[in-house]
């Protein structure tokens, strides 16, 4: 949303500073192409991260024998088109004889307090609902992991607190001991991945 508000404002200088009515319409037509480039940016990092939150789950399925989660996918396909409905309008604004007409401290603030708002709001939304996607994204995977390791501590609970010390009793802790730490590993490497894709809102705890 930074980079939203950068381009909106350069732009918003950049319209002002023109003395001309041809001028202020090519630099409406280059804010509506910054913006689409930016949603385009934003389509871009959304599609790969999907491909990774994938590529984390079959990994943990094919190598450790995950339980198949079917992950849920963000799509931005109606901000794009709520964005492309607003640049169509935008363009129909910026070619007008009315916009031609009208002085240029209207139009600017017509521009911005409408289209420009909208835009503006859709990308941020856009950003917000991404980022909370990308947060929760791979929780069912964790959880398993958390599952997992609970149960087999548990398990050694119980062990521990029988009181007959035989050898078969820790036989059976060394064993279930010896199961923990694939687990650990396992939520260190997930870890690892979240904050790699730079999902580090969500992170298992270090338990």
């Amino acid at each position: 949303s930074e980079k939203v508000d950068a381009v909106v404002e350069k732009a918003r200088r950049e319209i002002a500073s023109n003395m001309t009515t041809y001028g202020m319409k090519q630099n409406i037509r280059k804010l509506f192409d910054e913006l689409r480039d930016l949603l385009q940016n934003a389509i871009e990092i959304t599609a790969e991260t999907s491909r990774l939150v994938k590529a984390i789950h079959k990994k943990f399925k094919d190598e450790y024998g995950f339980e198949e989660i079917e992950p849920k996918l963000f799509s931005i396909k109606p901000y794009q088109v709520e964005l492309e409905m607003i640049f169509e309008e935008g363009e129909i604004f910026r070619s007008s004889t009315k916009t031609a007409m009208t002085e240029q401290s209207v139009v600017i603030h017509n521009l911005y307090s409408t289209l420009i708002s909208k835009a503006r709001d859709v990308i941020r939304q856009a950003h917000e609902d991404a980022s909370a996607w990308g947060n929760t994204a791979l929780t069912p995977l964790m959880q398993q992991i958390k599952d997992h390791k609970k149960q087999i501590e548990n398990r050694l609970q119980m062990l521990r607190k029988i009181n007959e010390s035989t050898d078969n009793v820790a036989e059976n802790i060394a064993h279930l001991q010896a199961e923990v730490e694939p687990l650990k590993r396992q939520r260190d490497e997930l870890n690892m991945m979240i904050r790699g894709m730079r999902l580090d809102a969500y992170s298992a705890d270090s338990n």
